[in-house]
């Protein structure tokens, strides 16, 4: 495939409103297509992004056995699930709190 035809593969899929108001396993299968197209274009950045959207619309979200073993895209899609999962785990930042102290007695 070249990079052509995978970025055109890409832009139909990701400007399909269709697919983007459909149910979510249809959302997800578009997500990988496009993953997968980045990936095979070595846009790793892109094929990772829509990786990471795919976990983040389903953590359970992952790729068939032989997918799982491709050179291209298993390497990237493990790499999203580890960036998920830190993010995930990650505290949420401290708040600063809108109290002012007392004033310092004198």
């Amino acid at each position: 495939m070249t990079r052509g035809i995978s970025t055109q593969r890409s832009k139909k899929l990701s400007g399909s409103a269709d697919i983007w108001t459909a149910d979510k396993s249809l959302q997800l299968t578009a997500l990988k297509t496009m993953a997968f197209s980045y990936c095979v274009s070595s846009r790793q950045t892109l094929c990772r992004l829509q990786f990471e959207r795919a976990l983040r619309m389903d953590p359970g979200f992952d790729l068939e056995p032989g997918e799982k073993q491709h050179p291209l895209w298993a390497p990237v899609f493990e790499q999203a699930k580890k960036r998920i999962s830190a993010a995930a785990n990650k505290p949420a930042p401290a708040r600063k709190s809108s109290v002012k102290p007392a004033p310092a007695a004198q």
